[in-house]
């Protein structure tokens, strides 16, 4: 298993762009791709499809799972990145925990973990918005 934060992966300005994206975002983004090219100093990564890259406002959180998903729907995905977009005075909740630890809530951070590590994220009231990819 594998899980890293990654402070400051991506600048407040950066942030802001991408919370401006409805839902999907194109992995032929500039920044995406400067993204990727990191993360694969790290772990062994592919945005073939079914590969993808979105923004979520989820405020009810997601309960304990994987990312293969609870039901198998996602047994393609190897390794998972989760950014935080929100400065964290523009939600409260919606904390991201696995089972040994909380990961620190900070704009701009990254939490990239293999696809096997067991983790929820917390209801939040507020703007909390993530930028999350999926890769093969």
């Amino acid at each position: 298993s594998v899980i890293r934060f990654l402070p400051n992966v991506l600048s407040a300005d950066e942030c802001q762009y991408f919370r401006t994206f409805k839902q999907h975002v194109p992995w032929t983004d500039p920044i995406i791709n400067n993204l990727c090219y990191d993360i694969s100093e790290i772990a062994a990564i592919n945005t073939a499809d079914p590969a993808y890259a979105r923004i979520e406002t989820r405020k009810e959180g997601h309960p304990w799972h994987t990312d293969k998903g609870t039901k198998g729907h996602m047994q393609w995905c190897t390794f998972a990145a989760s950014i935080l977009l929100s400065h964290p005075d523009e939600f409260a909740g919606g904390r991201y925990q696995t089972r040994s630890k909380f990961a620190p809530i900070e704009q701009g951070m990254m939490v990239l973990t293999s696809s096997d590590v067991e983790h929820k994220v917390h209801k939040h009231s507020g703007d909390r918005t993530v930028l999350l990819m999926f890769f093969t």
